[in-house]
């Protein structure tokens, strides 16, 4: 076959796997490989059921990026996983944002302490996820 084809046909397995999982399967698949329950889950990071009924209940839902990211405190994923989730969802992690920066590390270092990380946000004058009132 030709370098072409080759290239074409990669291409469109590379695209079947891309659509192979949606954010709501490998949300779920994360919470089953955890052990834990959807609400454990979402009672500690602070969202309502709704939200995860939304998740599991309406095709290609996709919950905000600051939902995401207290679910991956909640979960305490690794940052590569985290990053698949955020992905699955159409978001990244951005080099160029201090609140981005300061909860990539947090995660990095397995820190998931929610008061540690809203009171290293209002330090720096950024929204705080978990403590906002």
């Amino acid at each position: 076959p030709s370098i072409k084809r080759f290239l074409i046909q990669s291409q469109k397995k590379s695209l079947e796997v891309i659509f192979l999982e949606t954010f709501a399967e490998f949300f779920f698949k994360l919470i089953e490989k955890k052990n834990l329950t959807v609400p454990e889950v979402y009672r500690k990071a602070d969202l309502h059921r709704k939200t995860f009924s939304d998740i599991r209940h309406k095709k290609n839902y996709l919950p905000r990026r600051e939902t995401i990211i207290k679910i991956i405190f909640a979960l305490e994923l690794s940052f590569d996983d985290a990053q698949k989730l955020l992905k699955k969802a159409g978001y990244a992690f951005s080099d160029s944002s201090d609140f981005d920066l300061i909860v990539a590390k947090f995660i990095r270092e397995k820190n998931f302490n929610q008061w540690e990380l809203d009171s290293t946000l209002a330090k720096k004058n950024l929204p705080c996820l978990f403590f906002n009132d």
